[in-house]
């Protein structure tokens, strides 16, 4: 399992070593990419834990890079302390809301036929959890769709 915090902290080091690598200033790099002021300061500073894959792509432009380079190596296998035991255990305080895991599970299953996807069940599965932990730990209860289709897809090109 994928954890997002972990991920999120990862994205964090890798578009603050591509603003070094390019001797370039946080609010140089926001000004380029159109963002608002401390949109990409409050990634680089952790405050923000959920860009939209919008906000990413604009990061990517100003940086020179693909968007791939800049979320592209974010894998559980790359995440330095990664423990799926300390996961699992996580996993059994989440609480259950059967509506919020019904809604998750439709808007993955209709991105995935929007897509013409064939997953594995595995994989769907894996999508469903994420998301859910992801909803329920850092959305208040709400599921976002961006993050859905951003999770579906940088899955899909890693495997």
């Amino acid at each position: 399992m994928l954890n997002i915090i972990m991920l999120a902290e990862k994205l964090r080091e890798i578009i603050a070593q591509k603003i070094e690598e390019q001797k370039r200033t946080i609010s140089s790099v926001e000004k380029i990419a159109g963002l608002p002021q401390n949109a990409v300061r409050n990634i680089v500073e952790g405050r923000s834990q959920n860009p939209t894959i919008t906000t990413l792509h604009a990061i990517a432009r100003a940086l020179n890079c693909s968007l791939d380079e800049l979320i592209g190596n974010l894998s559980s296998s790359n995440v330095a302390g990664f423990n799926s035991n300390k996961a699992d255990k996580h996993l059994d305080s989440i609480e259950w809301n059967p509506d919020l895991f019904h809604k998750i599970t439709e808007a993955i299953i209709a991105y995935i036929k929007e897509i013409n996807l064939q997953p594995k069940l595995p994989q769907i599965l894996f999508f469903i959890e994420e998301s859910y932990v992801y909803s329920v730990t850092k959305k208040n209860n709400e599921f976002d769709p961006q993050f859905i289709e951003w999770l579906i897809e940088h899955n899909l090109k890693n495997n």
